[in-house]
């Protein structure tokens, strides 16, 4: 058996085929295609994984010596918490789609034992750590043994991948360590819930194809929300005030003072539901009643340029902004970094850059200027915007393109979209920040409070890359509890004092009417699952989720939403009048919602476990504790599913 100098083990099939040409190139050698793998005449190996080649066993592994009938009701065989968990070699799908004995993972094998030293060459974040080290210990391997390396590819460019290649880290260092534990931790908690919270609510319900998962479950509950919300809707009419003063500002009714929202009158937001109440507020103004000004106040405002994206930011981003679905953004993404090499790794939560690529901003820059001329138009490259913070990093960092520009004109809409995206947030940050002078005031007629703001650009910096993103409630900070707008200027807000006695001229009753909470898209779906922390029910919650990546990864988001409506529990509609397809929750969705309680729907729950898988990878936590953990909830689930069938009884 010839031994092999260096065996390169990558996740797959395209990143093997990049490392063989890059190597050659570099140890100035030749390759040749073997069965499974590519041999290198300097003495390496190539081989490409298929993803996980192997996983964990069924619930039935676990079960030898228990009576079968005694099986057939799971409450008896429940909770299942293994001392020690069993993987099996994954099954191979022929082209014909019959699972077959898997054949690469034998020669993955044999490899490993010819190999003196072994690379993994794996994706970079938890999921690809785990990928490697998983198989090498079913192997009986230990990955962080002194043999073991590990190569960071962010970028598939060659000259990029070249710099990869010369800068092996330990791949029992620390850091691996840490990211695999947490790999790991994600895996057994995902097993434990899933198979004993399915088992459990199969059994509660006779329904069979019942199914609960750490953060499927949760988006489900999400869309089943806020499809019931929307049902439940009934448009109702609101009124707003609003006053011309003398000075010729415009100011809109906010609140009562004395009025609490959702007393008589008034909505749950403080909107006014009466129009003699309105017109009565109107008139007393227009009758010389006399108001106060309590706030004007004029700044200068300097707006920082966003951060770069993460998967996560420029699935919402593009999916907004370009009339996208998550799917093909996903996909046009995979394509930029797989097949054209164009932009660095795609499977990022991080939204930061390390300081290093800012030393490669003047090359970037002059080459997309060709594409992107008027984007490049006063760029700084010296200018150092916060998003290089090499603290900020995690194991890789936000999307940027590569020194390999890509054929345009070959992309397609989806492409060319997703790499306009990236290239410009990565260009704004070489450009100055916005800035505004804004202008904020406040009268008081008695207990009514009117408000108005203004803004007007001092310098747009980066802003003049993008349409306008943010609508111009947003921008003003002010509630959206009148859902009107006024115009002013800075100049006329700001030429009152604070203590100033004002009085209305004219003025008008605005009618509104409510309206129900916009439909999920694929989009504001993931959106929604980053940002947990707008499910949180008290403020110290709020603040603590604020810190996390919210559930799920940036790599198995989109895939989360496509197996729910594969499993036919959401399903994807045409938005009228747009290419852009919302969610729908379907009724199978509804009912497994509906039988589920609600400690196994809450979106919060889901997140903190992220926060702690997290905190794993970065050595601020311990893996045996959060499995432990885990093992206390899953048991409690049991329970609690067990005492809903005894209440049913």
């Amino acid at each position: 058996m010839a031994a092999i100098k260096r065996l390169w083990v990558a996740e797959k099939p395209l990143v093997a085929n990049a490392l063989v040409k890059v190597l050659c190139k570099q140890e100035r050698c030749t390759s040749k295609r073997e069965n499974g793998y590519s041999l290198l005449s300097n003495g390496d190996a190539v081989v490409p994984l298929w993803g996980h080649m192997i996983e964990m066993a069924r619930p039935g592994a676990y079960l030898e010596g228990i009576d079968p009938e005694k099986q057939k009701n799971y409450f008896n065989i429940l909770p299942l918490i293994p001392k020690k968990f069993v993987f099996v070699a994954k099954k191979e799908r022929t082209k014909e789609g019959k699972e077959v004995e898997g054949r690469q993972i034998k020669i993955v094998q044999r490899l490993t034992k010819q190999a003196k030293s072994i690379v993994n060459a794996c994706d970079i974040d938890r999921e690809g750590q785990l990928i490697f080290d998983e198989l090498m210990e079913f192997f009986g391997l230990d990955p962080a043994a002194g043999q073991f390396d590990r190569v960071v590819i962010n970028s598939l460019a060659e000259e990029d991948l070249s710099r990869s290649v010369r800068a092996l880290e330990k791949n029992g260092s620390p850091k691996w360590v840490r990211v695999r534990q947490a790999a790991q931790t994600r895996q057994a908690m995902d097993w434990l819930l899933g198979m004993n919270a399915s088992m459990a609510m199969q059994q509660l319900t006779g329904i069979r194809t019942m199914s609960v998962g750490r953060v499927q479950t949760p988006v489900l509950a999400m869309v089943v929300m806020r499809d019931l919300a929307i049902d439940n809707f009934r448009p109702q009419p609101f009124y707003v005030p609003i006053a011309q003063l003398e000075n010729g500002a415009q100011v809109r009714w906010v609140k009562n003072e004395q009025a609490a929202p959702g007393g008589s009158g008034f909505d749950d937001k403080g909107r006014m539901l009466d129009l003699a109440t309105a017109q009565g507020v109107l008139k007393r103004l227009q009758q010389g009643e006399q108001g106060v000004v309590k706030v004007c106040t004029t700044k200068t405002v300097e707006k920082a340029v966003p951060l770069p994206f993460s998967m996560a930011t420029l699935q919402s981003f593009v999916a907004r902004q370009y009339d996208l679905n998550v799917t093909e953004i996903s996909a046009a993404a995979k394509t930029l970094y797989e097949q054209h090499q164009a932009i660095t790794y795609i499977g990022t939560d991080c939204e930061y850059y390390p300081e290093s690529l800012h030393g490669q901003a003047s090359e970037l820059v002059s080459l997309l200027r060709a594409l992107m001329s008027h984007a490049c138009e006063g760029v700084d490259t010296a200018r150092k915007s916060a998003a290089f913070n090499d603290e900020k990093l995690d194991e890789h960092y936000a999307l940027a393109p590569t020194t390999k520009i890509p054929d345009v004109s070959a992309l397609t809409r989806a492409e060319a979209a997703v790499y306009e995206a990236i290239c410009t947030r990565f260009i704004a940050q070489f450009h100055p920040p916005h800035v505004q002078t804004k202008c904020a005031f406040e009268v008081h007629f008695g207990s009514e409070v009117f408000k108005a703001s203004a803004s007007e650009d001092v310098h747009l910096g980066w802003k003049s890359l993008y349409k306008s993103e943010v609508s111009e409630a947003d921008e003003e900070g002010l509630p959206d509890t009148t859902e009107t707008k006024v115009s002013n200027t800075v100049a006329v807000l700001s030429a009152s004092d604070v203590g100033e006695c004002v009085r209305a001229v004219g003025g008008k009753v605005h009618q509104g009417t409510t309206t129900a909470p916009e439909r999920y898209t694929e989009g504001t779906l993931i959106e929604d699952m980053k940002n947990a922390s707008k499910f949180a029910r008290s403020d110290q919650e709020r603040q603590m989720l604020r810190e996390s990546t919210g559930i799920g990864t940036s790599r198995t988001r989109d895939v989360v939403i496509a197996n729910l409506i594969q499993r036919q529990l959401l399903e994807r509609k045409k938005k009228k009048g747009s290419r852009r397809d919302e969610i729908f929750s379907t009724a199978l969705a509804r009912q497994t919602v509906g039988r589920l309680p609600a400690w196994l729907t809450d979106v919060a729950t889901t997140a903190r476990w992220e926060m702690i898988l997290s905190s794993i990878a970065k050595g601020e936590a311990p893996p045996d504790a959060a499995l432990k953990m885990q093992e206390v909830y899953v048991t409690q689930v049991v329970e609690r599913i067990k005492a809903q069938q005894k209440i049913a009884a």
